[in-house]
């Protein structure tokens, strides 16, 4: 009977795990060169068109990738294992560092090596100020000042023959 050979055809002809009648399950596969033009844009810091043209993958397939869902989880998994494969390292280079000028403090023939260790441990258990100041001359800039911030205008300019200029 041809209808019962057309439906055993079409039968055999189901992708693998998928059960009678049935969907087939999804493979999120991502390609081998994908991952490369990923872990070259994480790892070497390179910009996302030298990834792919390292990778040979086009920006496009690069841009399409990353819309899908499984595709940002490698992509993060990725980064996230750089991140803490280089935190390791910066651990341990500290601790060495430390060792180093441990011993450099101790056993230095030079006083001003000993005086540079110990200043190396003085300096690391206070907390850095850091003052960022910037001064742009630019007319005609509306600048309007945040809340609680005081603007003060400076006007004319003290000569240096007359010191007081009250």
């Amino acid at each position: 009977m041809p209808g019962g050979m057309l439906h055993s055809t079409i039968l055999t002809k189901l992708p693998r795990g998928a059960a009678k009648g049935g969907v087939a399950p999804s493979r999120k596969r991502i390609s081998a060169n994908m991952r490369k033009a990923m872990t070259l844009r994480i790892e070497k810091g390179l910009t996302i068109g030298e990834a792919c043209k390292l990778a040979s993958i086009s920006e496009a397939a690069w841009h399409k990738n990353l819309k899908q869902p499984h595709v940002v989880a490698v992509y993060e998994a990725i980064r996230a294992r750089y991140v803490g494969a280089v935190e390791e390292l910066r651990a341990r280079h500290k601790a060495r560092a430390i060792e180093v000028a441990a011993e450099l403090m101790e056993t230095a023939k030079s006083e001003s090596v000993r005086m540079r260790a110990v200043e190396f441990f003085a300096s690391e258990a206070r907390p850095g100020v850091v003052v960022n100041v910037s001064q742009e001359a630019k007319s005609g800039v509306y600048a309007y000042p945040k809340p609680g911030q005081r603007i003060v205008t400076i006007e004319g300019e003290a000569s240096e023959a007359d010191p007081d200029p009250t």
